[in-house]
């Protein structure tokens, strides 16, 4: 569903100043601003960024807002990863953190995403939705493994 919101938001990325696109095709544009590249779909908030070489990185996922205030006004520093999807490869350094006894912190700037991030995947893993309000702000540089009944 297409709101007024995500529209506005869409207005306000397409007319920021030195940003020129182009309308790729019913959904996807092709953003250029400061000599980085995007492709944009505004209506799921999916996007891509294009490297300088041509490839192109995972689709990451997020409010229009969320890309406005991190690419474009620079006013966010959010890690590489965030809003990327979890690959099986992540998952893996996950769970062997784990096993090392790792934090909630340390296994965020390992796999570049925010912690909260790494919370939400932990209760999702462990299938313990109460883990998730547990691993706050002031949790993160506790052990995951003491917060949780982890049989090694």
């Amino acid at each position: 569903m297409w709101s007024n919101k995500q529209q506005n938001q869409l207005e306000r990325i397409l007319n920021h100043p030195g940003l020129r696109f182009r309308k790729v095709s019913k959904y996807k544009y092709l953003l250029y601003y400061k000599g980085r590249q995007w492709y944009l779909w505004p209506r799921s908030g999916r996007y891509q960024k294009i490297s300088s070489n041509g490839a192109v990185s995972a689709i990451f996922m997020g409010e229009l807002s969320d890309f406005y205030h991190r690419y474009l006004t620079e006013e966010l520093d959010l890690p590489e990863n965030f809003g990327k999807t979890w690959s099986k490869d992540d998952e893996e350094v996950l769970y062997d953190m784990i096993e090392l006894a790792c934090t909630c912190r340390q296994m965020a700037e390992e796999l570049k995403r925010h912690p909260a991030s790494v919370a939400t995947k932990l209760a999702k893993y462990l299938d313990n939705e109460s883990l998730q309000n547990q691993l706050t702000e002031d949790m993160y540089d506790v052990p995951v493994r003491e917060l949780i009944d982890w049989k090694t």
